[in-house]
Order: structure tokens, then C-alpha cells, then sequence
């Protein structure tokens, strides 16, 4: 059974930005939302990974919304993010991943030049 696509919307009644934090936008590796006149918008729909909600699971208002899947129900593993949230050991810094780190980017970053510079 073919599904729609898949893509976020938005409430823009419900959305005020994360009061200039814009989660989404920061958050979402392949670019789907962007911030236009202090608004958040779906700017790359097609950019969304089919069946990935984690932006929503972000979201404090509850203003991201993807579509209703009908048919077979998603599986349970879906249910919650596929996210954890992790506090960085460098900088003390809390950020989501999938994977298995302690360390944020910036700090993974510094640590690998770090050891090149050594070696």
C-alpha cells in the first residue's frame, strides 16, 4: 500500500520560534525548515527522511505536525525519538544524537585536531 509523502507542517498559531531559538531549524540535519521574517517554514518538504518526527518530538508547542500513516500502524521503536539526549564531557552542553557519544560535535571536532596536531 503506497503512502503519501511524508513532510512536517506547522501551526503557526502554536509556533513562536522556541523565543528565538528555532529548535527545528537548528536541529534538522537535511534543512527542511528555515526562519523567514522571523517565521519558521518547511522550505525542503522533499528533504524530510520518510517517517522521521524527531523535529517534532523538539518541539515545545506542539506545532509540528506530519501526516496521519494509515494501514499498517508504524512500529513501536517509533513511538519515542530515536534521539537521546546526551551532556557533552568537553563543554558540559546538552544536545540529542543517534549516536553513542559523549562528546558534541564542536568537541569531537577539537579533540580530533587536537590528535592530529600530537601525531
Amino acid at each position: 500500500m503506497a503512502q503519501g509523502p511524508w513532510f512536517p507542517t506547522l501551526d503557526l498559531d502554536q509556533c513562536d520560534g522556541c523565543k528565538g531559538a528555532y529548535k527545528c531549524v537548528t536541529f534538522c540535519p537535511n534543512g527542511v525548515f528555515e526562519v523567514r521574517a522571523d517565521a519558521v517554514v518547511v522550505v525542503n518538504p522533499l528533504e524530510c527522511i520518510d517517517g522521521c518526527s524527531a523535529c517534532a518530538d523538539l518541539c515545545p508547542k506542539d506545532a509540528i505536525i506530519f501526516p496521519q500513516r494509515q494501514g499498517a500502524r508504524r512500529p513501536q521503536r517509533w513511538k519515542k525519538s530515536l534521539l537521546h539526549r546526551v551532556t557533552c564531557r568537553g563543554c558540559g552542553k546538552q544536545f540529542s544524537t543517534d549516536r553513542d557519544s559523549e562528546y558534541c560535535f564542536d568537541c569531537e571536532k577539537k579533540l580530533k585536531a587536537k590528535k592530529q596536531s600530537i601525531t
